[in-house]
């Protein structure tokens, strides 16, 4: 007669579980709740010009032949020339330039010439210059830098 309890037990909790159990459906809406409203699209995000690729798409960065680029290597190998300093003042712009292996130093104002390269542009703390169709970028070192 002990297993009446157990059975009644049993069954109570089986009850309780067929009754409390969640069976997937619908959830009742909530009351008061305002009806769900329609967003506006997202407007699509802007793509960079393709000539920004270039350099990926000719030298893909994972392939196994992948070598540094000739032209850029070849164009810094052949500069014999330093940045020692710029000056600045209002439309005037002067680059101080030193042949390597030169103690002397030279002033070249924008459009003028020196070994063969030609001064383009002169910004603080860099010179831009020309020859035969190769662009290179002068930084005046560390060194030479006021704080």
């Amino acid at each position: 007669m002990k297993t009446m309890p157990v059975l009644a037990t049993l069954a109570a909790a089986l009850a309780a579980f067929l009754l409390l159990r969640d069976d997937g459906g619908p959830a009742p809406d909530p009351v008061g709740a305002p009806p769900p409203q329609a967003l506006p699209p997202l407007p699509w995000p802007e793509t960079a010009p393709a000539a920004r690729f270039a350099a990926m798409v000719e030298r893909p960065l994972f392939a196994p032949t992948r070598r540094p680029a000739a032209p850029a290597a070849a164009a810094a190998a052949a500069v014999e020339l330093e940045l020692v300093g710029v000056a600045l003042a209002g439309e005037r712009r002067l680059a101080l330039l030193r042949r390597k292996g030169e103690t002397r130093i030279h002033r070249l104002a924008e459009g003028g010439a020196l070994a063969g390269w030609r001064l383009d542009a002169v910004a603080p703390g860099t010179a831009s210059l020309s020859r035969d169709g190769l662009t290179l970028s002068l930084v005046v070192p560390r060194t030479a830098r006021r704080s």
